[in-house]
């Protein structure tokens, strides 16, 4: 949710902005890095390679591997700053971010304004990296790739879910099949079973459908996580027409999804009242 304190949170963790109340220390031997697609003024005179190697002790050959971990290879290292893209600055900031010793890594939406190669290369880099990372993202691919916690921010709050991203989103989109009865619902479910058998057999005729469209929602899903792979290669390859067609069937998947999101609703929120 935008305007939430996500960036805040950042920056308090990092000094950047004081708390509103309390304090926030950092641990003992915490060494934070703070990534942002913005946070670098690439726009000089000097080549790609010069940067990198003005802010490392790499040899020539050194910084050529490194960038060409960066999709910089032949002659693009000598392109000068202020003549990159956003995406190929993107890059560099993450070139540069990998020179950097720390094992805290802050990143704020580290996916704008990268191409769908770029975000491959920077989940890749995410997963290697052995350190703790905080990221905060919209990019529901790059979470569900990394994210081994969910921290959610809501009315002012702080709640820590220790599950990757695709359960966090399973149990939100499915609360009932994950919560804790309480006492009065456990007191209901039993009153229930003195009911009508007609009811019960309605009961689990609902329970079947809602298994069923759970099932299309995975299955859809899954089919949505196929076409992103395929979107990447057909990026590489520079075929439009190819990335037209899997756009076109992404949205239309995707519509499928949130068509059967409702239809769960529609159909838990069936059940008995009272």
């Amino acid at each position: 949710e935008n305007g939430c304190g996500k960036t805040s949170l950042l920056k308090t963790i990092t000094g950047d902005l004081e708390p509103i109340s309390g304090s926030a220390v950092l641990g003992h031997g915490v060494r934070p890095v703070v990534y942002t697609p913005k946070q670098e003024a690439l726009h000089g005179r000097d080549s790609v390679i010069d940067m990198i190697l003005a802010r490392s002790n790499l040899t020539i050959g050194q910084a050529r591997g490194l960038l060409g971990r960066f999709l910089f290879s032949g002659d693009d290292v000598m392109k000068r700053l202020r003549d990159l893209s956003g995406g190929e600055r993107s890059r560099v900031a993450l070139a540069i971010l990998s020179l950097v010793e720390g094992n805290l890594l802050l990143l704020d939406e580290p996916t704008n304004h990268l191409d769908l190669r770029s975000q491959e290369i920077l989940e890749h880099a995410l997963l290697e990296y052995e350190g703790t990372i905080i990221l905060v993202s919209h990019d529901r691919a790059l979470l569900e790739a990394v994210a081994t916690q969910v921290w959610q921010i809501e009315g002012g709050k702080l709640s820590v879910f220790r599950y990757g991203f695709a359960e966090y989103r399973r149990r939100r989109a499915f609360p009932a099949s994950t919560k804790t009865a309480t006492p009065s619902e456990r007191n209901k479910a039993e009153a229930s079973s003195s009911k009508p058998k007609e009811d019960r057999y309605q009961q689990k005729k609902r329970q079947e459908a809602l298994a069923t469209i759970e099932r299309r929602i995975e299955q859809a899903e899954a089919k949505l996580s196929e076409i992103e792979k395929l979107l990447v290669i057909a990026s590489e390859e520079g075929d439009a027409k190819k990335i037209a067609e899997l756009g076109r069937e992404h949205s239309a998947i995707r519509q499928e999804v949130e068509e059967q999101m409702q239809a769960w609703e529609e159909t838990a929120g069936n059940g008995p009242r009272g």
